[in-house]
């Protein structure tokens, strides 16, 4: 089978110990020991569709994440010769244009695992860290949304799971992908058969001692005592552990009679149809097999069918869209400052830059030559870009052109590190142009210009920059508005970019705004009054920080990357530099588009620099905002120290 495998599931019911044994099966380099390191992904990783995407989700709507990720799993499985598995807990649904959000064409089956919900009903609750009622609650929900971004950022991308019985028609009534149904009972009760028929099914060639094997380093124990002593990442903060009991029948004493019958109200059908209800309605209270292949599903005839699909069409970055001309290629160039005229005079990364809007970005200075380095402005830019060297469902790059198309908000087109020009759709606020202006399309602008933006923030110690790296949620703007309070000043928040130079590793000042989300500002006590909306949808805030005018660069001292501790002691430690180099490679913005405008040679040869000069720290720290002020007691007396004789050697 080529394409996708989906590992699909409503949340507790078995997904992560089939990953676990499929990753047994699979993938024989696999360490059993590395829970955390499981090679079966999510599809709502946050950090895969950033990567495939070109742009962070953190920027878009809901609508738009829908738009764009049939595209991400199609370019996921392109020149794929071999199954891929991948783990969702969406429900089979469609976007806005009418294609399936997890793709059709990139689909080569699904396994469903499918659980009594008397008893995810229970598992949920302690998932959520709340009580039974507001799981059930919850697994009735027809707008249920799954890791909703909508006041803190999170790992994952938002999930529409239906109410219980909604997701799981979405799936088993699915005509256009093969299905195999796993019940969580069967899993208990027949491991050995029912895990066999699954790999059968995905066209594995595993004997039965492979996949008894797979099962007895997979049991529940195991994973318990893994998670005791080298905790799991996927667990939330909500729950206590991840891996409880797993038992079946665990409702008869967690539910009530009347909780018991009100989710037999609502899901009753699909209950019965599976196997949980005998033919009064009343629970199945015996072990009961129920063996379900995709040959055998029996689709429900009063289960609407589902809407047909559309094609999905070719990425329009790549080359022109058939059935027209191309449109003009390249918009003209400002040649001279009379221009400008008009315009908005800033001064950030070291660039002077003429903008066509007001942005909450460091006016330039009267010592700022009044040529600009940079013009912004609004025009016509072209809907596609020829011959282009790399390209992701939303953007296309070649050595002199970056151009990015996003759904619902326009089009902007980088040229020769001098010129920007946006073409919005109609009625998009200028609020919305400034988020991606001011992120994906700078740090475009930033490569072309000869600067790394490595996703991260900065400020300032003892006159130089020490820049705190990590991926979105990772918690670097509250870090810095934590550091700003003690009296360091932020340098730059989420684009820190840096420039190598005859062995000077610097950073230049960028926008002095901490974009915080709404836990955060709580937390650190401050208002939303005098900050301003940085996303459509979501509670993020920009607040600028009290800070004098930094126009000149600044030696990069040291680099910290931000890294959770479950159950590791809190902690420092150097990376070596071909470590330190792969670190930054993964956490600079626009990773898979840079190599295209500055050249391979010459991109590598950045990160070569920075880590032959600056040292690199994993910082090891407990996340939790709660915890925020005893770790910064720990940073700062390391940033104090001197990195030891042994670490400089190792390094």
């Amino acid at each position: 089978m080529k394409g996708i495998i989906w590992l699909a599931s409503y949340p507790r019911s078995g997904n992560t110990w089939l990953r676990v044994v499929l990753s047994h099966l699979t993938e024989k380099e696999w360490d059993p020991e590395e829970l955390n390191s499981l090679p079966i992904g999510h599809a709502a990783s946050r950090e895969l569709f950033d990567d495939i995407a070109g742009v962070e989700a953190s920027d878009l709507t809901e609508a738009q994440i829908a738009l764009l990720r049939p595209c991400v799993y199609q370019h996921l499985v392109t020149g794929l010769e071999q199954p891929l598995f991948l783990k969702t807990h969406d429900a089979w649904t469609f976007n806005v244009a009418g294609e399936p959000v997890l793709s059709a064409t990139a689909t080569a089956g699904a396994i469903y695992l499918v659980r009594n919900p008397l008893d995810v009903a229970v598992s949920f609750a302690h998932f959520l860290g709340t009580d039974t009622e507001h799981a059930i609650r919850a697994m009735e929900d027809p707008t249920y949304v799954w890791y909703e971004a909508k006041t803190r950022l999170t790992g994952q991308l938002p999930q529409r799971l239906l109410p219980w019985s909604a997701h799981v028609r979405s799936w088993l009534d699915e005509a256009h992908i093969p299905i195999y149904v796993m019940r969580y009972e069967d899993m208990k009760a027949r491991p050995l058969e029912t895990f066999s028929d699954a790999v059968r099914f995905c066209g594995l060639k595993h004997t039965e001692a492979e996949i008894e094997m797979a099962l007895q380093v997979s049991r529940l124990s195991r994973l318990q005592d893994l998670e005791r002593s080298k905790g799991f990442r996927e667990k939330p903060v909500t729950a206590t552990r991840f891996f409880r009991e797993g038992a079946v029948g665990a409702w008869r004493e967690a539910l009530s009679e009347s909780q018991v019958q009100r989710l037999i109200a609502v899901h009753g059908k699909v209950m019965r149809r599976l196997g949980y209800l005998d033919a009064t309605d009343d629970p199945i209270r015996r072990k009961r097999s129920l063996r379900m292949t995709w040959h055998q599903k029996n689709r429900a005839p009063e289960c609407p069918h589902p809407k047909p699909l559309r094609a999905v069409a070719p990425s329009p970055l790549a080359g022109s869209a058939p059935g027209r001309e191309r449109e003009q290629d390249d918009p003209p160039v400002f040649t001279d400052g009379g221009a400008c005229q008009g315009m908005n005079d800033y001064s950030v990364y070291g660039m002077h830059i003429a903008l066509a809007i007001d942005l909450p970005l460091p006016r330039a200075t009267s010592s700022v030559s009044s040529q600009p380095d940079v013009v912004i402005r609004f025009g016509d830019v072209p809907a596609t870009l020829d011959d282009p060297a790399m390209s992701t469902p939303i953007l296309a790059a070649r050595p002199d052109a970056f151009l990015l198309s996003l759904p619902g908000v326009g089009r902007f087109f980088v040229r020769d590190g001098r010129e920007v020009c946006i073409q919005p759709e109609n009625a998009v606020p200028k609020d919305v142009i400034s988020l991606h202006l001011l992120h994906t399309v700078l740090a475009a602008l930033l490569h072309q210009r000869g600067q790394l933006p490595l996703h991260a923030c900065g400020v300032l110690v003892d006159g130089g920059c020490v820049a705190f790296l990590g991926h979105s949620s990772a918690g670097k703007s509250t870090l810095a508005a934590r550091l700003h309070e003690r009296g360091y000043p932020v340098l730059c928040d989420d684009i820190c970019a840096v420039a190598c130079t005859e062995g000077v590793v610097a950073v230049y000042p960028g926008i002095q705004r901490l974009q915080l989300w709404s836990d955060a500002i709580q937390a650190l006590g401050l208002s939303a009054e005098v900050a301003t909306p940085t996303h459509p949808e979501a509670a993020r805030y920009g607040f600028p920080v009290d800070a004098p005018l930094l126009d000149q660069p600044y030696p990069l001292r040291r680099i910290y990357v931000l890294r959770e501790a479950r159950v590791e002691p809190e902690g420092f430690t150097r990376l070596r530099r071909v470590k330190a180099f792969e670190t930054l490679l993964t956490l600079t913005h626009g990773q898979r588009y840079m190599p295209t405008l500055v050249g391979k040679e010459a991109h590598f040869g950045r990160y070569a620099g920075i880590a032959r000069s600056v040292p690199v720290f994993e910082w090891w720290r407990p996340w939790g905002l709660d915890r925020l002020g005893v770790t910064l007691g720990h940073l700062e007396k390391h940033l104090k120290s001197e990195p030891s004789s042994k670490e400089a050697k190792q390094a």
